[in-house]
């Protein structure tokens, strides 16, 4: 947790104490709002911390990781047809680049 999260609940020690599922107001904290919890800016990498206690951490961490690794796949192929097109370049072997 090196950002800290975005997200500030107003809840006391007796209310969290009572395992009971919570609702985090999405309203910007202000002085015109002071019951909002959100800080106002996204987490800058990664997903909030606030995530390790939802009751729904499982399905939507799993979710997040399998979109993650599609465009991390999709990127690692791109710069090898990107290096691949280059390797060709070099050779002179300019219609292994539209055949291949």
């Amino acid at each position: 947790n090196i950002f800290g999260s975005s997200w500030h609940p107003l809840y006391d020690n007796q209310t969290l104490a009572r395992d009971e599922p919570l609702q985090l107001n999405p309203m910007t904290h202000s002085a015109t709002e002071p019951t909002g919890m959100f800080a106002g800016y996204p987490y800058p990498f990664g997903l909030d911390p606030v995530w390790q206690v939802s009751t729904n951490m499982i399905v939507f961490t799993n979710s997040a990781k399998m979109k993650m690794s599609i465009i991390i796949g999709v990127i690692h192929m791109m710069f090898g047809i990107i290096l691949g097109a280059f390797n060709h370049k070099f050779f002179k072997n300019n219609l292994s680049i539209y055949c291949e």
